[in-house]
């Protein structure tokens, strides 16, 4: 790849760490945006579950509306209603401001997330579209592990308001230098509207991926979204500790990230199937060694943990991409959606069976899905032969 193309690659994976950050900053600055708002921190919480679910169905039919826009112009104005979307929370007084906000953001959020990973790949040659992907991800990694503590830490030293002015400039930046680099796209695909969802769903290998991606990501989600309260309340750690595993596991995902920028195209297949059975393994020990109080065991099991789901992420992506070839971007932009969805419904399914079984059990089913989501994976795309 040449110089121009490192540049446009790492200016989408800024653009999507901005993005990110958008969505995730209300959680680091929560009871400052409660004071200032006069609302709960529930209310607050809600415009993350609005970001992230306008974000779902917004993915899902970008490819319908949106395909035959020059993907430059396109993104640019997204990172556009990004900015507006921060410009708007940081001069909000009410509530409903900051929800429309949000709703703003998670257009934005939805089809530029759509587009992120058939950009990057259509700017640089077959061989290394996979390197790509890695490389445009590692703006979502970062923010999705860092983005809370940056921002939190931040609003030590600013006003909340000022932490969004400050996405909101980043935004528009980014927008005016992807007009620069980004190169002339279009969106190419035989099918349109509806028929594209049928022939996406034609290719059996896309819906396997798509379905043990599902798997995978619930399963993560419904742990990971009460793992703060699990290691302060029910093992009693210490919040020194807590914020320690927490950061552990954020490194770990951006440093696998990193690496799969050396390793994800010779090594694909494996990297999934590594992955997928090492976040079954993390998941199952947790409830053993959780029980019996083996608190340092969690430290290593943490680094695992975090470094195989974000290579998940984002090694699913390019397993789309791969074989749905020509409907790259249709199966990418439904890749999303469910990826979105299964944040949403593993934070769901997760608060159910905490309730009704405590997180021991919790962590036992979730492990044993993920285990069988590995036996498929292997049994089609291992032992079947499938060239993923």
């Amino acid at each position: 790849m040449g110089v121009r193309n490192y540049i446009t690659l790492f200016l989408l994976s800024f653009s999507a760490f901005i993005i990110v950050s958008t969505e995730f900053a209300p959680l680091g600055v929560m009871s400052l945006m409660g004071e200032s708002l006069r609302a709960s921190e529930s209310e607050i919480g809600v415009s993350v579950t609005i970001y992230a679910w306008i974000g779902t169905l917004v993915a899902l039919v970008t490819p319908m509306f949106l395909a035959g826009i020059n993907r430059r112009v396109l993104l640019a104005v997204l990172l556009g209603l990004i900015a507006l979307a921060n410009y708007i929370t940081s001069i909000a007084d009410h509530t409903f401001y900051l929800y429309l906000a949000r709703v703003i953001g998670g257009i934005a959020n939805g089809a530029f997330l759509a587009f992120l990973a058939i950009t990057a790949t259509s700017i640089v040659k077959d061989e290394v579209k996979a390197k790509a992907t890695a490389i445009a991800f590692l703006g979502v990694s970062f923010a999705s592990a860092f983005c809370i503590v940056i921002v939190n830490f931040l609003s030590t030293y600013l006003l909340w308001q000022t932490i969004y002015n400050i996405l909101s400039l980043s935004a528009f930046a980014c927008g005016i230098l992807l007009l620069v680099f980004v190169p002339t796209l279009r969106e190419h695909s035989s099918s349109k509207g509806f028929a594209l969802f049928k022939k996406t769903f034609e290719n059996k290998d896309v819906v396997a991926i798509l379905l043990i991606s599902v798997c995978c990501i619930t399963a993560h989600f419904s742990i990971y979204s009460f793992v703060q309260p699990w290691l302060a309340n029910t093992l009693a750690l210490e919040e020194s500790s807590v914020s320690l595993l927490l950061l552990c596991f954020g490194v770990a995902g951006f440093l696998s990230n990193t690496l799969l920028t050396r390793y994800i195209e010779e090594y694909l297949s494996k990297i999934v199937l590594y992955a997928i059975a090492l976040t079954a393994m993390c998941l199952l020990l947790f409830s053993v060694f959780g029980i019996k109080g083996y608190t340092l065991v969690l430290y290593p099991l943490f680094v695992i943990w975090g470094g195989c789901v974000s290579s998940l992420i984002v090694c699913f992506q390019a397993l789309v991409i791969k074989l749905a070839k020509q409907e790259a971007g249709n199966a990418v932009a439904i890749y999303v959606s469910c990826f979105n969805g299964a944040i949403g419904l593993g934070a769901l399914l997760g608060g159910l069976l905490l309730q009704w079984f405590g997180i021991y059990i919790l962590m036992l089913i979730n492990g044993v899905i993920v285990l069988i989501a590995c036996y498929q994976y292997f049994k089609r795309f291992i032992k079947g032969g499938v060239n993923g």
